[in-house]
């Protein structure tokens, strides 16, 4: 009864799809019904708002996510994670998606309705095909897609008017850069 029964399955379903009984630390996970006490989320109004797994061996794939509303922070960094990144639909208020360093592979599902997101970090994986459309993206600061085997130009950035890093390096991108104008918070590229 703390979040609504459509959030706490799909937190069951991160839980069996990652191997939740070998991750490094699970303490609450499917042992209690107060999933906001779960080790790594954290819970507001009702609502998870924040998942923080890194370094805790999770390994296979992540599942659709859209039942978790209201989800601000999605952090699965540093484990074995494979398969495709799911579709984020539904999860409109993610601010931050920090799933680098794991092997996901498959092309970057389309972003554009996350407008709140700030962060988006999915490097050191094995992700192929072209950088999605970041047009809708225009609270994002940093975009952290380096060390995979993205393919194709650099999308417009900018819209991404508060951008401060890009980090694109490691990857077989082709063509011309696109015009940085207007990107005046920019400190990395």
């Amino acid at each position: 009864t703390e979040i609504p029964s459509s959030e706490c399955d799909v937190l069951v379903l991160l839980f069996a799809n990652t191997n939740g009984s070998g991750w490094t630390q699970n303490s609450g996970w499917n042992v209690t019904n107060a999933p906001c006490s779960w080790h790594g989320v954290l819970c507001s109004g009702g609502h998870v708002i924040n998942i923080n797994l890194n370094f805790n061996n999770l390994s296979g794939s992540i599942p659709l996510l859209g039942g978790l509303i209201d989800l601000q922070i999605l952090s699965l960094s540093f484990n074995t994670l494979s398969g495709s990144i799911p579709s984020l639909n539904g999860v409109t208020g993610l601010q931050n998606l920090n799933l680098f360093n794991n092997a996901l592979s498959g092309s970057i599902p389309s972003l554009s309705g996350l407008t709140s997101l700030k962060t988006l970090d999915l490097s050191n994986n094995k992700l192929s095909g072209s950088i999605p459309s970041l047009s809708g993206l225009t609270s994002l600061q940093n975009l952290d897609l380096f060390n995979n085997t993205l393919s194709g130009t650099i999308p417009l950035l900018n819209q991404s008017i508060g951008l401060h890093n890009i980090y694109l390096d490691g990857n077989k991108l082709s063509g011309s850069i696109p015009s940085l104008t207007g990107l005046t918070s920019l400190q990395f590229l």
